[in-house]
């Protein structure tokens, strides 16, 4: 990691201090890239209190190499935010057997299958969404799965439900949502994210 040498079957953690330090001096958590530069499967990040967690997922036979860079930028000065966000919660539910990306914004949602069986019974709040028939779900009339006024960088998950990996990755416009369960069959996933503070 970054030069130093880590073996995580020896030690499932690395302390970035003397020898081993891989982290610069200062650094903004808030202020953080992804780039992906091999894999075949999933990498994600996803903020937590005080700490950014990094998931590597494998759903394809057998293993593959991944290679990727986090990218920590100078810590950006939040402007006041012209209005406070709507309070509201998403509940996401859904069959899933390989591995889903959805992208949420504040006028639709978009769900990007990648790989194995894809998703069933599918649900954003109370609404039923066939993803057979689009992937594509309009956020109005009788699909209304959010209210406006959502400031989507205030996501935080409070419940998860799955044998494998459920997360997301949230920005002022919009968020997304991966979901990646390596194991043969496929299990029900529940993800409940609020908005607000």
């Amino acid at each position: 990691m970054n030069g130093a040498q880590w073996n995580p079957r020896e030690k499932n953690y690395l302390t970035s201090a003397g020898a081993a330090k891989f982290l610069p001096e200062y650094f903004s958590l808030e202020a953080v890239d992804l780039e992906r530069i091999e894999g075949r499967d999933v990498v994600a990040l996803e903020r937590t209190n005080n700490a950014l967690i990094v998931y590597l997922d494998d759903t394809p036979v057998g293993a593959g190499e991944y290679e990727f860079k986090i990218h920590f930028h100078p810590a950006r000065t939040k402007p006041a935010p012209a209005r406070d966000s709507t309070a509201a919660t998403l509940k996401i539910a859904a069959e899933i057997d390989g591995n889903d990306c959805l992208r949420i914004t504040a006028t639709e949602a978009r769900w990007d299958h990648k790989l194995w069986g894809g998703p069933a019974n599918v649900m954003l709040n109370d609404v039923a969404w066939s993803i057979q028939q689009t992937n594509v779900l309009q956020n109005a009339g009788a699909n209304l799965f959010l209210p406006s006024g959502v400031d989507f960088s205030t996501a935080r998950i409070v419940s998860r439900k799955g044998r494998d990996l459920a997360t997301l990755w949230a920005e002022e416009d919009g968020l997304w949502v991966s979901f990646a369960d390596s194991p043969n069959g496929s299990d029900h996933y529940e993800l409940e994210i609020a908005f607000g503070e």
